[in-house]
Order: C-alpha cells, then structure tokens, then sequence
C-alpha cells in the first residue's frame, strides 16, 4: 500500500468464510378465504467458523434453494410405437439408479463486523428478534438482492440454525381448489397472489397455518415466469375427490389392419364442508408422435381443451353436499403388428 505522508490511520477488515450459509423460511397465514394471506419472511442463518458473531450487522445475499413439495402439475404424456432400447434394459438389470439427489448451494452471509452494542438493548430482544422488527433495508441489484438487517444480532459458531427477521407481508388473494386426480386424489386449496415480484420473495420452505391451525409444510416457489404466483395451502378433506377407470367403456378391437382401443375414467368430487366451493379439475388424454397413431376424444364432459398439451380443464361450482361426476373417453387406433406406449 503506498501513502503520500506517514501517519496514524485505521483500517476495516473484511473477510469470507466458506462455511456459513442461510436459507429462507416463510410462515404463511390464512384467517379464511374472505382474508389476505400474512407472509412472514425469515432466514435460517447457520455459521460454523469456529468464531461466535457478536453483535454484528448482517446483510443477507440471495441464493437459489430448490425443494419438491408443492402442488402436483400435470404433463403431456405422448404415444408412439414400443422399440426396447438396450441400454434401458441393461441399466433396469444391473439396478442402476438413475435420479440422483441434486446439490443445494447455500447462500453466503456477508458480515460486517465492528459496531458496538447498547446493553441497555437487551431487554428489547426476545430469541434473537427486537420486539418491533429488525429494521431491514433491501437493496436489489442487477445479479442479486441483499437484505441488510439493521438490528445487531449474536450468531454462534455452533453449526445450528439462528432465524433472523426479515420482512411481514400482507398479500392479496383469490382463493380457489384445484385436484389432479389422476395424479393425487386430494383437492387442495390455492392462494393466487397477483404483483408478487415486488416484494423480493425467495424460492424456500414454508409453514402453513389456515384458520390459526397449523396444515403443515408446502414450498414457496416465486421463480416463475406467469404474472400470478400460486400458493398451495395444503389438502382439504372435506373434498372428496376419486377417479376409477370404467371397465364397461374400456374396449380393445382389431379393425381392418388396426387395433382400436378405447379408455375410459370417470372422476367423482363432492363437497363435504358447510359452504359452497369452487374447483378446477385437471385431465388429461394423450397426444400422438407418429403419423399412424390416431388419437380421438371422445367424450370430454364439457371441459376446456387445449389440444397442444392434451390438457383438460373443468370448472366446477359445487353447493354443500353436492357431488358431480366427469366422464372423460378417448380412442387409440394404431396398426396391429406394432405396440404403443404412454409416457413424458
């Protein structure tokens, strides 16, 4: 370092350590479905550098934490004729497993060490959190948003989880159910929150109360690219919700050179609970890659189509107590010496 003139100065040091990380967490509360969701936004802040934080000023960077626990989605699935690949078959023989768990990078926590801490403070903190907030300031970049808390907090370098406060949020909603019962036979409740991107909300677990009773846990996704962000709320038992496969409609004919084969499933929902509901209901039949695969829908009860994807979509009003029953039949006609088979 090179200086103009000698003389008595002072220096601030920075540094970066490897291990310590944070991860959001979100609790998510619903009074009713009349009321706006309250978001409380929280990091799990964990250090293990072998030196206790004290009284230290965070600010928090964003990461990119990923989970799988969220509302089924349902996707194209395609026919096309069966041609057994050996190097399937030899990897199913040898029990070769081919999903493997993914790395989760952790996000790093910037430091800055050196202001002082009123004692007199101390009775204002209650687990860690100032009894008001946290005084959180969020600065968005071009590459990444940063979360500077201005309330100093003790970290100890014990390898456990420290929650800090961030931000409490009220956000409005339109509530609405949605089943995939083809996938997973509940119907579950959906939050749909519109001019989600300016509050800065990152992918992370979430806790999820309705009515002050705690559901359980779902996953905070807002890296979407759609103007709602959707919000699973968890299950409704009170729907039920059953889709069987009708065996008197289901046929398999040889006709001129061809095999006809028709499917047929029927979904059944009722309304269990004391107030009127309204519910989409997800299908779907399959689409054909090849040119001597013909598929036809039949009978689609009603529903909205949309044929690129093979996607369809009921809307339902259902009273108290009421049930509804859709009927949903296709055909697949496809020469006779070859096989077919349904899959992504």
């Amino acid at each position: 370092m090179n200086a103009k003139n000698a003389g008595a100065v002072s220096f601030k040091c920075s540094y970066i350590v490897t291990n310590a990380y944070w991860t959001p967490i979100y609790d998510i509360r619903a009074k009713n479905i009349n009321s706006p969701l309250q978001l409380d936004c929280r990091a799990k802040v964990v250090q293990n550098t072998g030196y206790d934080w004290k009284d230290v000023k965070l600010t928090l960077s964003t990461a990119n934490p990923s989970a799988n626990h969220d509302r089924p989605i349902l996707y194209p699935i395609y026919i096309d004729f069966f041609q057994p690949d050996y190097y399937d078959y030899k990897m199913k023989k040898s029990g070769y497993a081919e999903n493997q768990m993914m790395n989760m990078a952790a996000a790093p926590a910037k430091i800055d060490i050196g202001r002082s801490y009123d004692k007199e403070e101390d009775e204002k903190f209650v687990n860690g959190l100032k009894a008001d907030d946290n005084n959180v300031t969020i600065q968005e970049g071009e590459m990444a948003v940063e979360y500077n808390i201005e309330t100093l907090q003790d970290v100890e370098s014990d390898n456990k989880e420290h929650i800090v406060g961030i931000q409490e949020i009220e956000l409005p909603a339109v509530y609405s159910y949605h089943t995939v019962p083809k996938l997973d036979m509940t119907a579950y409740l959906l939050a749909r929150v519109t001019d989600w991107a300016k509050y800065n909300l990152l992918a992370g677990e979430a806790n999820i109360f309705f009515d002050d009773n705690y559901v359980g846990k779902s996953y905070l996704n807002p890296n979407v690219s759609t103007d709602t962000l959707l919000i699973s709320l968890g299950r409704d038992e009170k729907i039920n919700v059953k889709r069987v496969k009708l065996n008197d409609y289901s046929a398999k004919k040889l006709l001129s050179g061809n095999i006809r084969e028709t499917k047929a499933f029927e979904t059944t929902i009722k309304n269990n609970k004391n107030t009127t509901i309204e519910i989409e209901l997800l299908d779907q039949y399959p689409i054909s890659k090849n040119s001597q695969i013909e598929i036809t829908l039949e009978d689609a009860n009603g529903a909205i189509v949309t044929e690129e994807y093979g996607k369809l979509l009921w809307k339902i009003k259902l009273q108290p107590n009421e049930s509804r029953k859709i009927k949903l039949v296709y055909t697949i006609k496809y020469p006779k010496d070859k096989q077919i088979k349904e899959g992504l």
